[in-house]
């Protein structure tokens, strides 16, 4: 359009989700993107540049908090802009962590201080966003990466202890402490759980899976894979029996769960000029598997599957070089 908001802020992608409205959220340094992935079409919002946080909640609404903790901002699909809610219930200097949600519709936000309890209501004629507390649980979280499963949130702070959230009593209980295992400068940069246990991406020493020892549930172990490279991001693949795995340096990596082997993916399997660390990941809807990197772009795989030969037909590659982006960092 002639307001020159149709293009990416960079290759260097950041952060990844999909909204349940079919758009496909990029964080980059530089700003905000949403890609319809019907319609194809771009939004960029360049008034958040290095946004902290952008995350969605049960009802599509989107969340995002600017570089710096200047409070929490909701997407108006009204008026298709960022708005603060009508509500604001952050302290002075509470720094947000992260955003889930129940599937009873619950926000669970998480801060430096502890985990606010929200209820959204979105006004339907104005598009504008109020939040009610509900209840805040007091917990000092230094560093947290959320995820959600089987109704429970995990998630762990800057000493390397997982954390368990029932989200229907809000009863958190610690799963594993691995700070004894561990550099104290080693970070968890993201958490995966499965049946079984829970995946631990490290931000340099690989990827490992946290099990109870057999005969004892109270004790957990700690067990290596061959993911050795610094992991970035995990995912589930909700169509197939695959972890994806994004790592600093190392690619793309497929865990096959049924066959239990790890198979990587490297960037001369997709023949891209392309040497930079997947950072984010996300499986859309038309199963297409987005790979977002650190200063080389956004791949895009095209119905992919685990058998599938990766070719110019099914794999796109967007950089700033020939296309609306404006830099390789996205």
């Amino acid at each position: 359009p002639d307001d020159g908001k149709n293009f990416f802020a960079g290759n260097g992608i950041s952060h990844m989700y999909m909204s349940d409205d079919d758009n496909l959220w990029v964080r980059t340094y530089y700003g905000i993107a949403r890609i319809n992935v019907v319609s194809e079409d771009i939004t960029y919002f360049d008034d958040f540049p290095f946004a902290d946080l952008l995350a969605s909640d049960y009802d599509s609404v989107t969340y995002l908090v600017p570089q710096g903790n200047a409070g929490l901002y909701c997407f108006n699909e009204v008026t298709a802009c960022f708005e603060k809610p009508s509500t604001q219930f952050l302290s002075s200097g509470e720094s947000p962590k992260g955003i889930v949600y129940s599937d009873d519709g619950k926000v669970f936000f998480f801060t430096g201080s502890g985990i606010y309890i929200l209820n959204n209501h979105v006004d339907p004629e104005t598009g504008s966003v109020s939040l009610t507390v509900e209840r805040k649980i007091s917990f000092r979280i230094r560093q947290v990466s959320p995820t959600v499963h089987d109704g429970c949130c995990w998630f762990s702070d800057y000493d390397k202890r997982i954390y368990r959230l029932d989200m229907s009593d809000c009863d958190i209980s610690l799963y594993a402490d691995m700070s004894g295992d561990m550099p104290s400068q080693e970070k968890v940069r993201a958490l995966l759980p499965v049946d079984g246990g829970v995946y631990v991406g490290l931000s340099t020493k690989g990827l490992f899976f946290i099990s109870d020892v057999p005969g004892d549930s109270g004790k957990r172990m700690l067990s290596p894979t061959p993911v050795k490279n610094g992991v970035f991001s995990l995912m589930e693949d909700s169509r197939q029996q695959i972890i994806w795995v994004g790592t600093d340096c190392g690619g793309l990596v497929r865990w096959h769960k049924g066959n239990v082997h790890f198979e990587e993916i490297s960037y001369d399997d997709l023949r891209l000029n392309v040497r930079m660390p997947v950072r984010s990941l996300y499986l859309d809807r038309n199963n297409s598997l987005w790979c977002g990197t650190k200063g080389d772009g956004m791949i895009r795989i095209k119905d992919y599957s685990a058998y599938m030969d990766l070719n110019d037909d099914n794999v796109l590659h967007v950089t700033a070089s020939g296309s609306a982006l404006t830099n390789d960092n996205v």
